[in-house]
């Protein structure tokens, strides 16, 4: 147990080493730490903000009115830890798009072990003070068969559609259904785990 804790405990230091704020990632992110990031308008203010994942530790940050990004507020462990290894990848992005939805995509690659890959799309929003979740989409596809599912959810009109196909067989026709999701409170930023 404590070779564990001292092979956590310098990912953990230098996660939370993130700065308050800062004019950029640089002055933000401690020299030397891996982090993925993102800018975009999220709270529609008209001024580029900030979201960085130094694992695992995601940030985000709104841009004052002098051009200074500040931290709202810090999530821990909501994100796979890509741990690294010869035969598991993680794949992760952040974007932001111009309507100012905050976008996750988590893939994972195993080389040994399973034939399937899969992948998660995650989209939050922030409004009434917040971010909230309004919608995902779950990839999976085998690379032997071809066979591949996609789960489309959207939290806003309560939708959900299933599409079944074979990426590697084009005469097989994809199999699309449609079902309504009963109505349920929007989920926050940070109270679910975001898998691949």
């Amino acid at each position: 147990m404590l070779i564990a804790l001292m092979a956590v405990l310098p990912m953990l230091a230098s996660a939370q080493q993130l700065a308050k704020k800062g004019r950029n990632a640089d002055e933000i992110v401690p020299q030397g730490t891996d982090c993925v990031k993102a800018e975009g308008d999220l709270n529609k203010d008209g001024r580029s903000d900030l979201v960085i994942y130094a694992q695992p530790v995601l940030a985000i940050y709104f841009a004052n009115a002098s051009g200074v990004y500040e931290q709202w507020k810090q999530y821990d462990e909501i994100l796979p830890v890509d741990e690294e290894g010869d035969d598991f990848w993680i794949d992760l992005t952040i974007t932001i798009t111009d309507r100012g939805v905050l976008r996750f995509y988590v893939g994972s690659f195993a080389s040994g072990g399973t034939s399937y890959n899969s992948n998660n799309t995650y989209l939050y929003r922030f409004q009434n003070g917040d971010f909230y979740k309004i919608g995902e989409e779950q990839h999976s596809q085998s690379r032997m068969t071809g066979e591949a599912e996609t789960i489309s959810i959207n939290y806003l009109t309560h939708k959900r559609q299933v599409v079944k196909e074979n990426v590697f067989d084009d005469t097989v026709k994809p199999k699309e259904t449609w079902t309504t999701l009963a109505k349920q409170p929007l989920r926050k930023l940070g109270e679910d785990y975001m898998n691949y």
